[in-house]
């Protein structure tokens, strides 16, 4: 029996950041400011990649043809360096009209490294030294004669496991020039003050780069990720992608000799998000004995991710052998708006009654394209598209809590204060549901297409409950 290790991966961050605020009268404030990171170890610098895979690699005939370089993709350990670029501006600029804070016009901006990339490279060490994935098909899923293709799968163990060691299991492979994905923001402002109500409009676009996925590396010999070297296919104007799901993909018919499937790093996702915010509050104070806030947001995002999960963090593409290889498309996950709006007022006795509510569109997920004829490229059954499918109007998401506490204040001990509460939170007990590609957007297979339903086996949200509490300040 093998012993295996623990994986073990450190990685030292450090960050620097300097700013100047400069006041030359009452109307203008200006914000400069300058962030620097360093992460020693983000890309897996460390990693020697095995030499019964690198050899494996170098020999590949699908990466010739392809005009694929192993050596973009085999490590020796020396041959990744930690990223000294991360240099990130800020900048702000708010004018205040009247220099009385009535109203106000904001603008800034600014870049933002993002540090996810340590997580993702750590994958190629497990998955290469610690684990191995085989997926073995049957007809009519396969054509007998490919690997990975049997008349039937064994039910002994000895024999399946004898099978799966035959047909290899998986390789990740981070690429060694991998960059570092960050964001270019924007927002402006305007905020203006109603008598005792605070108002303001913000509206805010993130461009987002460098966005890393993992997409599958098998080709054939001709180089072709599929058939016809077309991985995107056009059914009734719609591009979609049968990816993995194809049976003669590259990931299908080409493993990689004595390991399998590849799969290998790449950092050309791309996203853009734009909103709107709308605010207004009256902050509470005793005299008053109430006050509120609220905060509606309608947003937009599109990515180049085939599934459109680069922007939410999806690490793995299946669909296509690039980002970007079906265009862009409504990213998943996203809401198109959010209402979340909280009210406090005095009650008798000195009790503070809050209420907290929160309304949503409820999230987008992934596009999916139905009834595709058998007749049609990677043809048969449901695949997924470029584009995010929305639940169909109404409230997606609701929630209300409720909040009522009271203080008291300790006699002998000065600034000392207890405060009991009581909440009830999800109060009307509402059910909402979580909506998902795989539940709703391949509900209905083979037939007119997605229904939008929710999946009937996630809830996201709990159940109505209510807590007793107590909190000692001193």
């Amino acid at each position: 029996t093998a012993v295996v290790s623990p994986v073990t991966a450190n990685n030292t961050e450090i960050g620097g950041f300097v700013q100047d605020d400069w006041r030359p009268n009452d109307h203008w404030l200006i914000s400069a400011g300058l962030r620097w990171d360093y992460e020693s170890n983000a890309v897996n610098n460390d990693f020697v990649t095995p030499a019964g895979i690198a050899a494996a690699l170098r020999a590949y005939p699908g990466w010739k043809a392809a005009g694929i370089n192993p050596d973009d993709y085999i490590s020796t350990g020396h041959n990744r360096k930690p990223f000294l670029g991360a240099f990130q501006p800020r900048l702000g600029i708010s004018y205040d009209v009247k220099g009385d804070r009535d109203l106000v016009f904001v603008l800034g901006g600014g870049r933002y490294y993002d540090r996810s990339l340590f997580i993702d490279s750590a994958i190629e060490t497990i998955k290469d030294q610690y684990e191995s994935v085989v997926t073995i098909n049957t007809p009519p899923n396969c054509t007998l004669g490919t690997p990975r293709c049997v008349t039937t799968i064994p039910t002994n163990v000895d024999q399946l496991r004898a099978l799966a060691a035959a047909q290899g299991g998986e390789v990740h492979l981070l690429n060694n020039r991998t960059k570092m994905p960050y964001s270019d923001q924007v927002n402006f402002a305007v905020k203006k003050r109603l008598g005792v109500i605070n108002t303001s409009v913000t509206f805010a676009y993130i461009k987002s780069h460098n966005i890393y996925q993992e997409l599958i590396g098998n080709r054939n010999p001709d180089g072709s990720y599929s058939p016809g070297g077309n991985p995107v296919y056009v059914y009734n104007g719609v591009p979609y992608a049968a990816g993995i799901f194809y049976g003669t993909a590259a990931i299908n018919t080409a493993p990689l000799p004595g390991y399998g499937s590849i799969f290998i790093g790449n950092s050309d996702g791309k996203a853009h998000y734009a909103a709107v915010y709308l605010q207004a509050d009256k902050p509470y104070t005793e005299r008053s004995g109430w006050g509120f806030s609220t905060t509606l947001t309608i947003s937009s995002s599109r990515s180049n991710d085939t599934r459109n999960g680069a922007s939410i963090g999806d690490p793995f593409n299946f669909d296509a052998p690039t980002i970007g290889a079906q265009g862009y498309g409504d990213s998943s996950g996203l809401e198109r708006w959010r209402f979340v709006a909280t009210g406090t007022v005095k009650l008798p006795l000195d009790i503070r009654a809050t209420t907290f509510v929160t309304l949503s569109s409820g999230p987008s997920y992934g596009g999916v394209l139905c009834n595709i004829p058998t007749t049609a490229p990677g043809g048969g059954g449901c695949y997924t598209t470029n584009f995010g499918i929305y639940r169909p109007g109404g409230i997606g998401y609701k929630n209300v809590d409720f909040n009522i506490a009271k203080t008291f204040k300790m006699p002998y001990a000065h600034g000392h204060e207890l405060t009991v509460y009581f909440q009830a939170l999800n109060a009307f007990d509402f059910v909402n549901r979580n909506y998902s590609m795989w539940g709703g957007g391949f509900q209905n297979v083979g037939g007119a297409g997605p229904t939008g339903a929710y999946d009937t086996g996630s809830v996201a949200s709990q159940g109505r409950n209510f807590k007793v509490g107590a909190r000692y300040k001193f």
